[in-house]
């Protein structure tokens, strides 16, 4: 049978999977979660990132790359195979052939990793790609030609920002601030007034106690009042009525 053609695009938050020759593709969170004392896998994805900041002892859940670049080797290997998997790439003399996008800009080095973790995972070979050039083609623009064309890419950890023409990337400059430093930001300001420890989910609570949602629309209050501990004052205890505010 066959080798499988797959584009990969391994980001800080989400990891998108498309399977060309099959028209399958997939879209999760890039956690993993781990027996620490076994190193067995017990979750990817959105299962995965429900355990942030919630796992027992002997379990770990984390994001395996960070600031578009490999973090934690063993976790991300562990993952992206759990991946191959899940769509049957893999098979006793079937490897898939993975087609990779990176950031631009990233050391010889961090390719080097990128390439070890998908081959480590069960590829049968892997291919670069800068994550510009990827969106371009993605998005359908005409790059072959004489025309420019600007393509800004904000994703978890970094943000790209390329000008193509030719059919190749004229210049591109890759910043390590994104997604992740904007949830910060909206973190930060809630914590410096309520105790709550600076997670995303204590942040989802904390929005939802002041009638705000993540996309900064108001949503609904829950009818009980909701406690919580005043950073300028940690022996009160300041209680937010539903009804009133």
């Amino acid at each position: 049978m066959a080798n499988s053609s797959v584009a990969l695009d391994l980001g800080t938050t989400t990891t998108r999977l498309y399977v060309t020759d099959r028209f399958v593709s997939e879209r999760l969170p890039s956690v993993a979660a781990i027996n620490t004392h076994t190193k067995q896998l017990l979750a990817i994805g959105e299962d995965a990132e429900r355990m942030l900041g919630r796992t027992p002892a002997g379990v770990r859940a984390a994001r395996p790359l960070l600031g578009g670049v490999v973090a934690d080797f063993d976790l991300a290997v562990l993952m992206l195979h759990e991946i191959f998997v899940k769509h049957r790439l893999l098979g006793v003399f079937r490897r898939p052939d993975v087609t990779v996008s990176v950031p631009f800009g990233v050391t010889e080095v961090e390719k080097r990793a990128v390439e070890d973790v998908v081959r480590d995972a069960g590829a049968g070979s892997v291919r670069l790609i800068p994550k510009g050039l990827a969106a371009a083609y993605g998005a359908g623009l005409k790059v072959s030609g004489a025309q420019g064309s600007m393509i800004v890419d904000i994703g978890g950890g970094t943000t790209e920002t390329s000008i193509l023409t030719y059919g190749g990337i004229v210049s591109a400059r890759t910043g390590r601030v994104a997604g992740d430093e904007f949830d910060h930001a909206s973190i930060t300001p809630n914590n410096e007034y309520y105790t709550p420890s600076n997670s995303k989910a204590t942040t989802e609570v904390a929005f939802a106690a002041t009638g705000i949602d993540g996309s900064g629309a108001t949503c609904d209050l829950p009818k009980s009042g909701l406690t919580w501990a005043l950073a300028d004052d940690s022996k009160d205890m300041g209680e937010i009525d539903a009804e009133t505010g």
